[in-house]
């Protein structure tokens, strides 16, 4: 099965920025079923335009997987600030991957990935009572 790539739509979604892909109403949606709170999705948003802008690096990864890590944090309760250095958004480069037939079944892209810092590893045995 062929599939149909539009550029317009791709060259579109490389140009935009992370703040205004967390403005697009479908992603303003999805967080305020994630969080149910206004105050946290400004939170939430406001942390992760804060963790690009120290990071150039993570400007360049697909939106949806900031959001990810993003997520990964909020639920282990860390910041994902690297001033503090509890968790750190790490991009990492994927090559094309192709499959059989030599059709592309994966574009080469670079993807955001939750690493924990040593700080959030003691943070988390803090809470835990037992440290």
């Amino acid at each position: 099965m062929a599939k149909i790539n539009n550029s317009l739509i791709e060259q579109a979604e490389e140009k935009r920025t992370l703040t205004q892909y967390l403005a697009l109403p479908k992603v303003k949606e999805s967080l305020m079923s994630t969080f149910q709170d206004t105050n946290r999705v400004m939170m939430f948003t406001s942390s992760l335009a804060s963790a690009v802008s120290t990071n150039p690096a993570l400007a360049k990864c697909e939106h949806g997987s900031i959001v990810a890590t993003g997520l990964v944090a909020d639920a282990l309760k860390l910041s994902l600030s690297p001033q503090l250095g509890f968790c750190y958004g790490v991009p990492f480069e994927q090559k094309e991957k192709r499959d059989k037939n030599g059709d592309i079944v994966q574009k080469a892209c670079v993807k955001a990935t939750f690493v924990m810092g040593y700080r959030g590893y003691l943070q988390l045995a803090i809470r835990s009572g037992y440290y």
